[in-house]
């Protein structure tokens, strides 16, 4: 439940055999409406190592996002939701990183050193975006991608309105969100 898009309040469903939420691993959301990266979810899922967003509606991420998973999250996808930039401290508390996906956004604008910090990571895969389309699955692949990620994408005007969204607070209406725990 969330007591707006962004905020969870509670989470509910039952789990397999005697496992609780302190045994999840693995967050996964698809289509459920959500049009900011929830909140509090590391508050119910202590230990969580990956994390999947598909068809939401999430329009941006900071680093205060993934910033509550830290050195725990190992993989993370972001597949088909309307983001068009990557912040350049989005990653920075989250170094052990082995995989992310950005596939199926709408990215326009990564900021430079977005992966600077990312020793781990084995795969990266950005296909299909509007300024970089590729994906690489081992290290020497990752660099190269990176590499031509800096040099296409840096769209003025999407960093500009991601710049003006972080300054600009809306009310977001009251809603109730559904996932089911198995």
């Amino acid at each position: 439940s969330s007591s707006d898009d962004c905020t969870i309040t509670s989470v509910t469903g039952p789990h397999i055999n005697k496992y609780s939420n302190a045994d999840v691993k693995f967050f996964n959301t698809y289509d459920n409406g959500f049009t900011c990266f929830p909140k509090n979810l590391e508050k119910f899922f202590k230990n969580l190592e990956n994390l999947h967003f598909g068809y939401e509606g999430i329009t941006m991420l900071t680093r205060s996002d993934l910033q509550p998973f830290g050195g725990k999250l190992k993989k993370f996808w972001s597949y088909s939701n309307p983001i068009e930039v990557i912040p350049a401290d989005l990653f920075e508390d989250t170094r052990n990183l082995e995989f992310i996906s950005l596939s199926g956004n709408n990215i326009k604008h990564v900021s430079s050193g977005a992966f600077q910090n990312l020793g781990k990571l084995t795969s990266l895969l950005m296909d299909p975006n509007p300024c970089n389309s590729g994906d690489a699955t081992n290290r020497g692949e990752v660099l190269k991608l990176i590499s031509r990620i800096e040099r296409n994408c840096n769209d003025d005007k999407a960093i500009k309105k991601y710049m003006s969204q972080l300054s600009t607070t809306t009310e977001v209406p009251t809603t109730t969100k559904r996932a089911i725990i198995t």
